[in-house]
């Protein structure tokens, strides 16, 4: 085997070699031409002039340099174009791989089990530091990916790269900055252009083994497993695109073998291990700890042998007449500790939530040593006051960081060393990445956790008996049920114990079904308002992962990268409740809402129902449009459609929007219980009426139209009394029919209706086949079927009207002006905020075609404050998008809570 000088830079292992044309530095970006060097590890590439400003540290070490380890959230396996591995720094052009959607952290498969667990710390409250001595938010770096139009936060030239991983990006604020220059930029991160948007981490609460839990990944989010990733592990192969010098610099090319060597006896992960045929033992074993990414510095502390059942034969005992060459076939080769069985290990605590300038102490442990005695132990080092009778308030936390974080509180008497030793026969790298912390049993914040997807409309009783079956709250002594959402078929459990309330969310996700329903089970952010400094409202972001084609999936994705994780909720998840309860102590805050008209009124809804509850109790709200026709959203001037774009734009784009008033309104239905089976029959009678033109358009056969309509009207007959909330518009007729078949065409297959194009191209036929219908038609005796009084007075209704159409806003059908610009008859132009409603009567399905072209506008009615209105025989009907079939009634529009939006 050739002898290599190695530097030993920063922890990096650097070692002379001659590259390819082109190939670049990774520090300095410059290419690299003569006298570079690169890392045996993690392939680090530098000039030699740049090798003592490295700070980057080496893959090998950096694990044990992070303080407060994070797991990453890993996305769906793709394949990543002009992006590099952070790992070991090649191109993932044509592998595939896992990208962290929070940090953006980028890993081959292979390198899946050994990448940093320093993901973005985004819940940070310490209840042991007083507000006034809180640490300054720093920046979190992340290494090269950046976009190509990326400038350095300095010298403000160019910092990107498309040849490798070069300079740095704030995960917080969203800084780049060269390496060269880093140490010019402040240390502290005041989070760039969203700072009065952020949540900050200090302000959030939340059990560090909880947090998976709590923020519920997007749609496609998996956390790679160990069986996934193994068989792509075998598969790895050394970087070939060196050659190596000798001393004089010459290049040598020594015969080389490949030796399959396994990571303990585990036999989680096998590395191919590339080594000179002359080599020793000690050459296999430093080769090979380099590839698990282990410290060559510590291959004392290590043996590389054959596997003989339990036992594992050294190769250093094997004699001189060994020879690397016979191993390529036989038993498997294994890595594992030296460790005896009398032999005093070193461990490291570090203090976790305990304010130290120290990262970690080291500790002594023999085979008899306690976790308890390692607690009194690591209390005094770090000068942690403490009375004898206040031990129990003290617990070590075992941390293993080898996939993921898992973390396991120990029992007072169990032995550190013992947990060491067991864990050194199963994986060398779970001896290194097995680490200690010191914590502090009774907390002083309380856990919430959320319980949902339960049956609705309930009495709160049921609801608790329920939840006591399914749960043992005998032995918690720290749980308060409360408060109750029938209406949302949810409810809350407060804990005191951060570990009882743990227990009952495993308990509750093992819980059986109920009413043949899985319950949706998370613990809820604690968010500290004194945190939050004068001036910011942080945003709530809700995102309708179904609307817009796809785009809900990636606008979570990047809500989350940009803010905290914490404050982006999905809304298939447990709805807009979960988040607006985690805000429910916030003064001032703000919403983003991101879906269609229907999801805005949803959230707006349950904000009614939560109100007496907030200290915020009329948060701005902001739109994203995802739905199809986005009335609102076009209104507060955010656009027909979103369709892609920088968020980022987007996010300070709302920042700087104006906050306007809105008025709503609620409408009340009074159905009249004995004519529901007239009502059927008469459904019934009209359904078998329908030609042969409605089938020809294939757009809904009259069995599923009229199966479904029934059961519409039978839902709304169970109540004698129903309230809905209009935000837009309350259409009664030729609008409402349409919509209710597109509806029920969408239910029955949603996976056609994914883009926007397509839903307004079946909204034109469906208007089509309504001007060919000849028979049928609910709508055509609408003037003698509906009567209206406006303010008191009576409305009349042409002959000719087929709809009716209540608007509150401006917008209709997808942006149509209906009411239009203020004229000479008597008529006030529409406004968001002026205590009124219009109303409008469509002359058929052609008249509808006429204003979505902008040709005709709808025929002007009333104008008013009140209303009351009554149906002698079923309508269909909508309120903002959402139509049914409304059975015989009489109803009333008065107004409602008004809404605070804001306006581009």
């Amino acid at each position: 085997m050739s002898h290599v000088t190695a530097d030993h830079t920063g922890s990096h292992v650097f070692q002379k070699k001659s590259f390819r044309p082109g190939s670049i530095c990774h520090y300095c970006g410059e290419h690299v031409w003569v006298g570079g060097k690169t890392c045996k590890v993690c392939r680090f590439v530098t000039h030699e002039k740049c090798m003592s400003e490295v700070t980057s540290p080496c893959t090998s070490v950096a694990p044990m340099l992070v303080k407060e380890p994070v797991a990453h959230r890993w996305g769906e396996r793709q394949k990543f174009k002009r992006t590099f591995c952070n790992v070991c720094r090649k191109r993932m052009d044509d592998s595939l791989g896992f990208r962290c959607e929070v940090c953006k952290y980028y890993v081959h498969l292979s390198c899946n089990p050994f990448a940093v667990q320093d993901c973005k710390r985004v819940a940070t409250y310490n209840p042991h530091i007083p507000p006034e001595q809180l640490e300054t938010q720093l920046h979190h770096w992340r290494e090269g990916n950046l976009k190509q139009s990326s400038k350095c936060s300095v010298c403000k030239n160019v910092c990107s790269s498309h040849e490798c991983l070069v300079s740095l990006r704030c995960a917080w604020c969203c800084k780049t900055v060269h390496s060269s220059c880093q140490r010019f930029l402040d240390i502290s991160c005041d989070f760039g252009k969203l700072k009065r948007l952020m949540l900050p981490p200090a302000s959030v609460s939340l059990p560090h083994t909880a947090m998976t839990v709590a923020s519920p990944t997007p749609r496609g989010l998996i956390f790679g497993s160990r069986e996934d990733l193994c068989a792509e592990s075998l598969m790895s192969t050394p970087d070939t695109d060196a050659v190596s010098l000798g001393e004089d610099g010459v290049s040598i090319a020594p015969t080389m073998i490949a030796l399959k060597v396994h990571d303990g006896h585990s036999r989680r992960h096998a590395k191919t291990v590339r080594v000179s045929r002359d080599g020793s033992a000690k050459d296999l074993l430093t080769c090979a700890l380099q590839e698990f990414h282990v410290p060559a510095s510590d291959s004392d502390m290590f043996i590389i042998g054959i596997e003989d059942g339990p036992r594992v034969v050294p190769l250093e005992d094997m004699g001189a007449e060994m020879s690397l060459s016979s191993l390529q076939t036989g038993p498997p080769l294994v890595i594992r500790s030296r460790s005896s069985k009398n032999e005093d290990m070193i461990i490291r605590v570090y203090p976790g939530l305990f304010p130290s300038a120290a990262a970690f102490k080291t500790l002594a442990v023999s085979p008899i040593t306690t976790a308890q005695e390692v607690v009194v132990t690591a209390l005094d080092k770090y000068g942690i006051p403490y009375e004898e009778d206040e031990l129990d308030d003290y617990g070590l936390v075992e941390v293993n960081l080898l996939e993921g974080v898992r973390e396991r509180l120990l029992d007072p008497m169990d032995k550190p060393w013992k947990i060491l030793h067991e864990a050194s026969k199963l994986s060398v790298r779970q001896v290194q990445l097995t680490r200690f912390y010191l914590k502090h049993l009774k907390m002083s914040t309380s856990v919430h956790i959320y319980i949902g997807n339960l049956p609705i409309n309930w009495e709160p009783d049921r609801y608790k008996n329920v939840l006591m079956k399914a749960v043992d709250l005998i032995g918690f002594s720290s749980v308060e049920i409360g408060p109750v959402f029938p209406s949302s078929g949810a409810l809350f459990m407060q804990f005191s114990d951060s570990a009882e309330a743990l227990e009952a969310c495993v308990q509750l996700k093992s819980a059986m079904m109920i009413e043949q329903k899985k319950p949706t089970v998370m613990v809820i952010p604690e968010i500290m308002p004194s945190l939050i400094k004068d001036g910011c409202a942080p945003v709530l972001a809700f995102v309708n992962e179904r609307s817009g084609g796809g785009q809900g999936v990636n606008l979570l994705t990047a809500f989350r990268r940009f803010l905290n994780p914490y404050q982006v909720f999905n809304l298939s998840y447990g709805g807009p409740l979960p988040g607006l309860y985690a805000f429910r102590n916030v003064p001032m805050y703000r919403l983003l809402v991101c879906g269609g008209d229907g999801t805005v009124g949803w959230v707006l809804g349950l904000l009614d129902e939560l109100r007496p509850k907030l200290a915020c109790p009329s948060p701005p709200v902001a739109v994203v449009p995802l739905g199809t026709g986005n009335d609102l959203a076009r209104v507060m001037k955010c656009g027909s459609g979103f369709s892609g774009g920088n968020v980022l734009d987007l996010l300070v784009a709302m920042d700087e929007s104006e906050t306007v008033s809105m008025d709503r309104w609620a409408i009340r239905f009074e159905n009249d219980p004995g004519a529901t089976r007239n009502a059927v029959d008469h459904l019934i009678d009209t359904a078998a009426k329908s030609g042969p033109e409605d089938e020809e358009c294939e757009l809904m056969t009259v069995e599923s139209f009229l199966a479904c309509s029934v059961n519409h009207m039978s839902s709304a007959m169970e109540e004698t009394s129903q309230t809905f909330i209009m935000n837009n518009y309350f259409g009664i007729g030729i609008d409402a029919d349409i919509a209710l078949k597109f509806h029920m065409k969408r239910e029955e297959a949603p996976e056609k209706f994914n883009s926007r194009l397509h839903n307004k191209g079946v909204y034109i036929k469906m208007g089509i086949s309504k001007m060919m219908q000849r028979s049928g038609n609910l709508c055509k005796n609408l003037h003698s079927a509906l009567t209206l009084e406006v303010d008191g007075e009576m409305v009349k209704i042409p002959s000719g009207i087929e709809g009716i159409v209540v608007l509150n806003i401006n917008s209709w059908m997808a942006g149509c002006d209906a009411w239009g610009s203020e004229r000479d008859d008597g008529f006030c132009q529409s406004q968001l905020n002026d205590g009124l409603l219009e109303v409008m009567g469509v002359q058929g399905a052609f008249h509808l075609g006429q204003i979505q072209g902008n040709i005709r506008g709808g025929v002007r009615l009333a104008q008013g404050a009140s209303f009351v209105f009554s149906m002698s025989s079923p309508m269909p009907v909508q309120i903002d998008g959402e139509p049914w079939l409304q059975p015989v009634c009489r109803g009333t529009i008065t107004a409602g809570n008004p809404a605070s939006m804001l306006k581009r």
